[in-house]
Parts: C-alpha cells; sequence; structure tokens
C-alpha cells in the first residue's frame, strides 16, 4: 500500500505543468497547447478553468517599509520599473522560467509576494 501511495505522489508531481502562488495559495497551471504564442503572449489554463495570457513580466510587492531591490540584485533581468513605492515590475530574459523566478521571489524575506504579470480574460457581469 506505501508503494502505490509512494508512487501516486511522485507521479503527481512529475505530471504537474508549472505553478504560481497568488494570495498565499499554489495555482497549478498549463501551457494550452492547441494556442500559439502571438505577440510574445503564451496562454495557460489555471487549475480553475481561467485562461490567461503571459508575457515575459513578474510583478512583486516589497514588504512593508523595505527596499528589495537588493533581492533583485542576483537576477539577471531586462528591466527593473517602480509601479508604486512597494510595486515592482520586472522583465525577464527566458520566459520558460518565469514560474521558477516568481517562485524563488516568492520565497525571498524582503518580498510579500511575486507572480507573472498574467493577462486575464475579462468576463461580462
Amino acid at each position: 500500500m506505501r508503494k502505490i501511495w509512494f508512487i501516486m505522489a511522485v507521479s503527481g508531481i512529475l505530471s504537474s505543468e508549472e505553478f504560481y502562488y497568488e494570495y498565499g495559495k499554489r495555482v497549478d497551471i498549463s501551457l494550452i497547447s492547441e494556442t500559439r504564442a502571438v505577440n510574445g503572449v503564451s496562454y495557460y489554463k489555471s487549475s480553475t478553468g481561467q485562461k490567461m495570457g503571459l508575457r515575459d513580466e513578474i510583478i512583486l510587492k516589497c514588504k512593508s517599509g523595505v527596499e528589495c531591490r537588493d533581492s533583485l540584485s542576483k537576477y539577471k533581468f531586462l528591466s527593473i520599473k517602480n509601479l508604486s513605492d512597494s510595486l515592482i515590475l520586472v522583465r525577464v530574459r527566458d520566459t520558460k522560467s518565469i514560474f521558477k523566478i516568481s517562485q524563488e521571489l516568492y520565497n525571498e524575506d524582503n518580498i510579500e509576494f511575486a507572480m507573472p504579470n498574467f493577462i486575464k480574460e475579462r468576463r461580462a457581469r
């Protein structure tokens, strides 16, 4: 029985695509293979069924009263832009590693959150 559980756990980890953290919760997403990248936008679908576009940007928030540019200096971003006192938009070189980089940033002590800057579809109310 333990072997079956272990195999199921390992296969679940290996089969999961990409993920990011939103409001402290893990959100699994997968690339929509039938959609081609248009204008540098790749399309993904979340585990909740929401379709999202993704470019080469990560949005992050520094913790209150903390300067987090020191945490960003170890990464080789194409650009770093302040959106406000605590929000920063960074552009990554390789979009294939955007989820890994956002997860690493999320784990930094000075950063409150970091997630890919998704383009979400609008829904009529």
